[in-house]
């Protein structure tokens, strides 16, 4: 009777050791996973505000001589006409998409006839209303001296010179972990249209 309960004793031990080792592996893994996650959203976003204020934003005006460099400035959406590649002058729509729980980042060219030809995305976003947000402003002279000012309006739009981008993207971490929650990665960047500055003035 003894040498049974050893037995039982043994493999209820063995059990619970092999169970936890399976757990502890398993953790292993969703750490891994979720780190790597974290990586991949970081280096996603880091491309993205790239190619926003490196390559499509500040461009915004080059080769336009006709005063409407910029078509819409929206909270979430922002369209503009200027050389990006080559020596053509394209119209240019960065906008957010979806609805809460599904918002997505798109970067589109429009084409002559007014149909949208993709460039970038779509890229995950929070569910926060300023996920992708646009704030525009203008200089106004007092006293001498150019103060940066917000725009109040859509009368303001040719007085544009600058524009403050704050784009909040997400990951999905594993679900099923205790600790399951999306990733955010949150930047803000400036970025300021020398070319309608040079050609306009402040």
């Amino acid at each position: 009777m003894g040498s049974m309960l050893d037995v039982i004793g043994a493999t209820i031990i063995g059990a619970v050791f092999i169970l936890a080792m399976v757990t502890a592996v398993y953790n292993v893994q969703v750490i891994t996973y979720n780190s790597n996650m974290m990586l991949t959203t970081t280096q996603i976003t880091d491309k993205v505000i790239t190619a926003i204020d490196s390559f499509y934003v500040p461009n915004l005006g080059l080769g336009v001589t006709s005063g409407d460099a910029i078509k819409e400035a929206g909270e979430h959406s922002f369209k503009f006409k200027g050389i990006i590649e080559g020596s053509v002058i394209d119209t240019i729509l960065i906008r957010r998409e979806g609805t809460a729980g599904n918002y997505t980042l798109n970067i589109y060219k429009e084409l002559p006839g007014g149909s949208l030809s993709q460039q970038l995305g779509p890229f995950n976003l929070t569910d926060s209303e300023n996920n992708l947000k646009f704030t525009y402003f203008k200089y106004v002279l007092s006293g001498g001296t150019y103060t940066a000012t917000p725009i109040t309006g859509s009368a303001d739009i040719p007085d544009i010179r600058f524009v403050q981008i704050d784009l909040d993207m997400k990951q999905n971490m594993v679900r099923n972990d205790v600790d399951a929650r999306d990733l955010h990665n949150h930047i803000q960047t400036w970025v300021y249209f020398k070319s309608l500055y040079i050609t306009l003035g402040p």
